[in-house]
């Protein structure tokens, strides 16, 4: 694939990326919206509810309102839509006995899981809620998957012509075929973990209110496509990010995902020549056995017919001579 087709390639993907980012921010932000408001409007009623009531204590703070979850069904009630509701981006105060809808499906948020879905990764952190949302989700990742599959071979393919040139300089300093193999397999491996692993753990450490721990966890979680979802960068509600924050971080992905698949092909291809080069040796060997054994057998006949001259008498050879000569 050369540069131009590839080039054109990554165009269609971010604008496919950009296209379903727009859609879902539209479907299920204003799902996630409306669905928040109607929490509000409950857990409200609720409120006037409960108050209204002539034995209930006034709700002015937390410690009021754990005093009446024991006695008053509707507490249970509010405390179950509220659960339910943190999914759509409802949050409530427990010290204010007020309530917020935070927009879950922003611009960026919604590129990011679009991403996400093409990939495979599917953290499950962001998920669409709606029956739209889900069918628009289908349709995209069916398209999407196999644009994203073209794509990420191309950018293999350039990776690995890097890695060809790399190699050709290592077999000038080795001697032996594997031995090449195995330093280029090495180089590569290395180059991984620093470039996708190590590095950008760091980086997360500086914007993510992770440990390195969990942030070389998580670096290894996204680039093999695990995708747990019990971390995922850019989603802490108290951390400010840059605007562009996510986008950089699915970059990393890409780059990480197409190196992995580099290391991977390197070392399947080595230990599939390996085996070829061992059952060839194997199959040589069985072919130079019967070849042996039919020099073998000539050197014996050859051996007999020498002893069979030698035990001659002289009356034979004098009787051989005489057929000869009639």
């Amino acid at each position: 694939m050369n540069w131009k087709i590839l080039l054109g390639l990554v165009i269609c993907y971010f604008i496919y990326l950009i296209v379903g980012g727009i859609i879902f921010m539209i479907v299920e932000g204003n799902y996630d919206a409306q669905k928040c408001e109607e929490t509000t409007h409950t857990i409200e009623n609720i409120i006037f509810e409960v108050d209204m009531n002539k034995s209930a204590i006034p709700i002015t703070s937390l410690l009021d309102l754990t005093q009446k979850i024991a006695s008053a069904s509707p507490i249970r009630r509010m405390l179950k839509e509220i659960s339910n509701a943190e999914k759509y981006g409802f949050i409530f105060d427990f010290t204010t006995m007020t309530s917020t809808c935070v927009n879950n499906w922003h611009f960026e948020a919604s590129v990011f899981f679009a991403g996400t879905v093409v990939t495979t990764i599917g953290y499950g952190h962001l998920y669409p809620k709606s029956h739209l949302g889900r069918a628009i989700c289908i349709i995209y990742a069916l398209i999407g998957i196999p644009l994203f599959t073209i794509m990420f071979t191309g950018l293999g393919g350039k990776i690995a012509g890097l890695v060809l040139k790399l190699e050709t300089r290592i077999n000038g300093k080795a001697t032996r075929t594997w031995v090449s193999k195995v330093l280029l397999i090495t180089v590569i491996s290395l180059m991984y973990a620093v470039l996708c692993l190590l590095i950008p753990s760091i980086l997360f450490v500086s914007f993510e209110p992770w440990s390195y721990e969990d942030a070389l966890y998580y670096s290894f979680i996204s680039i093999t496509t695990i995708g747990f979802g019990d971390i995922v960068a850019g989603t802490d509600p108290s951390t400010k990010y840059i605007p562009i924050y996510r986008i950089m971080v699915y970059f990393w992905i890409l780059f990480g995902m197409a190196f992995m698949a580099t290391v991977m092909s390197l070392i399947s291809n080595f230990f599939k020549e390996t085996g070829k080069k061992g059952k060839k040796r194997i199959q040589n060997r069985r072919n130079v056995v019967p070849k042996q054994k039919d020099e073998v057998d000539g050197e014996e006949f050859e051996t007999e017919a020498a002893l069979d001259d030698g035990n001659r008498t002289k009356e034979d050879e004098n009787n051989l001579y005489i057929k000869e000569c009639s």
